[in-house]
């Protein structure tokens, strides 16, 4: 048996071990409330996604959210306003739609109900394994198989990816494009070359086409970039930046423009970072009032080991970093872990979440 079949047979029996106890669980209840707005998404079909139908003008949008959306008591008038508009990217919660081109191919070929548009998740919880498997393995320097089986033990006994990924939410799919993208970041460190800078840009632009946390993606990129310039120009094959970042810009937005041409017509893009935006700074208390340490004391107790084997974890790369020089494949999982945790850490939604 070639490794790479070999590879796959461990990866396959390990996945399906796992999954075999958590598919009759998937819930077959009826749509939640996020849910239901999400599937008249997907019910509107394909090119209703793709071009942003009935999308409100940005200037209605700022005034209507500038006037209603501050104050309360509007705040009702403001929802009926959008929900008699019939705005798709309402309905999308303000998410860009790569998901819901997943979700709408998945209805058609096998039908919308909620057992099967949940498993449609569910199985990019799996595409997620797959990654995590094959990034450690080519990235691990000792022990890679079982570094690979730990990553996809972990990930696929998480409480919290198995109940996301039994719901429906674009969450699943925004972390199987962003390991890929910092995956390729790393095979740029160690010298794969511009076609892996490529690559690292095609999934920027479909990272900003799945969550609001791509901006983290991207600052992740200009980070490294400046910390490792010398070496990513001499890998691409430059002596200075300005034709990289033309070019660069260009792939991105390209990419934006091919696959989500609504974001990029009716500033959709723009209106989706302005409504997060509005609802972190203006609507923060939207999900409750518990205080920070209620909300950490939640999440840990939610999922100890979890925590015990992250923070172990995070424990050993700092002193391999510190004590001998690290892997510098792990550079750009580090700077965007960091990110991300320091984004989440003042976040507090409601303990009945």
């Amino acid at each position: 048996m070639s490794a790479i079949w070999r590879e796959i047979a461990i990866f396959s029996v390990v996945t399906a071990v796992l999954v075999a106890f958590f598919i009759p669980d998937i819930p077959a209840a009826r749509y939640s409330y996020d849910e239901s707005d999400y599937m008249y998404a997907v019910s509107r079909g394909f090119f209703a996604n793709y071009l942003d139908e009935h999308s409100i003008p940005l200037s209605v949008f700022l005034g209507k959210g500038t006037r209603e959306g501050m104050q309360a008591g509007t705040r009702q008038e403001l929802s009926d306003f959008i929900r008699a508009s019939d705005d798709i990217t309402f309905y999308r919660h303000y998410h860009a739609p790569l998901y819901y081109y997943w979700l709408t191919l998945t209805g058609a070929f096998l039908g919308r109900s909620e057992v099967i548009m949940r498993s449609a998740s569910f199985v990019i919880l799996l595409l997620g394994a797959g990654a995590v498997y094959f990034i450690c393995l080519v990235l691990a320097r000792e022990n890679r198989h079982l570094a690979a089986l730990i990553g996809v033990t972990f990930l696929l006994l998480s409480p919290v990816n198995i109940q996301t990924a039994m719901k429906i939410t674009p969450h699943g799919l925004y972390a199987v494009v962003t390991a890929g993208s910092l995956f390729f970041l790393a095979q740029l460190l160690a010298g794969g070359g511009i076609k892996y800078w490529n690559l690292g840009l095609i999934s920027l632009a479909t990272a900003l086409l799945t969550l609001e946390f791509a901006p983290l993606l991207f600052m992740t990129y200009v980070i490294l970039v400046w910390r490792q310039r010398q070496d990513i120009l001499a890998g691409i094959g430059q002596r200075s930046w300005q034709k990289p970042i033309v070019r660069s810009l260009a792939i991105i937005g390209a990419g934006l423009f091919l696959i989500w041409p609504g974001g990029i017509l009716k500033l959709t893009l723009l209106k989706n970072y302005l409504f997060f935006t509005y609802f972190t700074l203006v609507r923060g208390s939207a999900y409750g009032n518990a205080t920070l340490l209620e909300v950490w004391w939640q999440r840990i107790g939610s999922s100890p080991l979890e925590f015990v084997v992250i923070g172990a974890g995070l424990s050993v790369t700092a002193i391999f970093f510190f004590k001998r020089k690290g892997n510098p494949g792990l550079i750009p999982f580090l700077i965007y872990a960091a990110l991300i945790f320091l984004v989440t850490f003042s976040t507090r939604p409601s303990l009945s979440q």
